[in-house]
């Protein structure tokens, strides 16, 4: 019988998922269904209202999706394309939502954030299970 820890990688990959989709669409009563193209800011890093707390959360959230997507076997520019369309396309759903302000820098940082958790899921070695520390101590 598997002891299920072929999978989690794939667990981790819909939990990583599940968390940037809520995070980047909530709240959903804010979706009205008709655009508002003025408010998107275009041109990456040209924000006034920019703020590193901001920036920080954006490339901090799609890490665990990054780390996932290449622990799961794919290549590191698979996964910077796939978290770069996640983030376009929650960008692009915050375009039809009041109180949401999508931007070029959220797209950037984001897909920046992919590639770190990436190339981290490489560099920094994950402790397998309790059971199988204790049996090779």
């Amino acid at each position: 019988m598997s002891d299920g820890r072929g999978r989690a990688p794939f667990v981790f990959l819909a939990l990583s998922c599940a968390a940037v989709a809520l995070w980047t669409t909530w709240p959903w009563s804010q979706f009205v269904g008709h655009a508002h193209w003025d408010r998107v800011v275009w041109v990456p890093l040209t924000d006034p209202e920019l703020k590193r707390v901001e920036m920080a959360l954006n490339t901090v959230l799609f890490v665990p999706l990054g780390w996932s997507l290449r622990s799961a076997g794919l290549r590191l520019g698979i996964v910077a394309t796939l978290g770069g369309t996640l983030s376009l396309a929650a960008e692009t759903f915050q375009v039809f939502c009041h109180g949401r302000f999508p931007t070029a820098t959220d797209v950037c940082l984001n897909t920046f954030g992919s590639l770190l958790g990436g190339v981290l899921s490489q560099i920094l070695p994950v402790r397998g299970s309790a059971e199988e520390r204790h049996t090779t101590a």
